[in-house]
């Protein structure tokens, strides 16, 4: 297999699982919305700290890339937005703010 092939390999897997994995943000925050309970289960340090590595993330592919986003970058964005939910929803059901 020569190395263009393999990156273009590499390349659809990491769409498509990170892709993936912006859809497994929704039955948390459905849970975490629709929960009657404070969240204190749910670490706000852990989802700030996914917010800050995807931000982070982000940030490197677009400067890496010449300031030109692309989709590796548009898909850590979206990483980075759901984790920025949750983390809201988490701190406004700790400090009992109506969050719906």
């Amino acid at each position: 297999m020569g190395h263009d092939l393999y990156m273009n390999i590499l390349t659809g897997m990491f769409l498509f699982w990170n892709g993936a994995r912006v859809l497994t943000y929704v039955p948390t925050i459905v849970r975490l919305v629709c929960a009657p309970t404070d969240a204190r289960s749910h670490s706000l340090l852990t989802w700030l700290c996914w917010v800050l590595s995807n931000g982070t993330f982000a940030l490197m592919l677009l400067e890496r890339n010449d300031g030109v986003p692309e989709a590796m970058f548009w898909l850590n964005v979206g990483n980075t937005t759901m984790c920025l939910i949750v983390c809201a929803i988490i701190f406004c059901k700790q400090h009992s703010v109506d969050a719906r």
